[in-house]
């Protein structure tokens, strides 16, 4: 068969219908979408949103930008390694970092230390010696009372508010078209 023949089918193909195929992609593409985002919703790991650490009272912007002038000379120094320049630059950066941080520090401390006075409460005072220290205790989960028990089991707590929230939305619900727990 000549190669000319099997292109001319090829054309034609496209040719003929064009209109139907992006008819069909046009109404598939909605469902296509809802598919592959239910999809990477159950397989791709999300972060909680919470800081693995708390972060530190006297942090301001000056420290965000010396660490992110930081890291770019580091990236300029992964690019050039053998250049004498770019080494430089860097330590000067990473210098002025600890030198902003620090400063930084001594502010945040020198505010907390005029901020305390005779009336101030120890734990208000060592409360704050504590979060310019970068020490952060999770708050313990919530404590229910629940027909005259007391609930700390964190799973039991969280039980006891679907069970609130969907006999809520039972009784009320909040749109028309509101889905009705069974």
């Amino acid at each position: 068969m000549p190669i000319q023949s099997l292109n001319r089918k090829a054309k034609t193909s496209w040719e003929t219908k064009p209109d139907k195929f992006f008819l069909v992609a046009a109404a598939s593409a909605p469902l296509i979408n809802s598919f592959r985002i239910a999809l990477a919703l159950q397989t791709i790991p999300r972060t909680s949103g919470h800081f693995s650490k708390r972060p530190v009272p006297w942090w301001n912007a000056a420290c965000t930008k010396a660490v992110k002038e930081k890291r770019a000379a580091f990236s300029r120094l992964r690019r050039h390694r053998g250049d004498p320049q770019c080494l430089e630059a860097f330590r000067r950066c990473r210098a002025r970092v600890r030198r902003v941080l620090k400063e930084a520090q001594r502010a945040s401390w020198k505010a907390h230390v005029s901020s305390i006075n005779v009336r101030t409460p120890l734990t208000d005072v060592f409360n704050k010696v504590r979060r310019i220290a970068g020490k952060y205790f999770a708050p313990s989960p919530p404590v229910l009372l629940s027909a005259g028990q007391t609930v700390a089991d964190p799973r039991t707590v969280a039980n006891l508010f679907a069970e609130h929230f969907a006999n809520v939305s039972r009784r009320h619900p909040a749109a028309p078209g509101a889905r009705l727990w069974a």
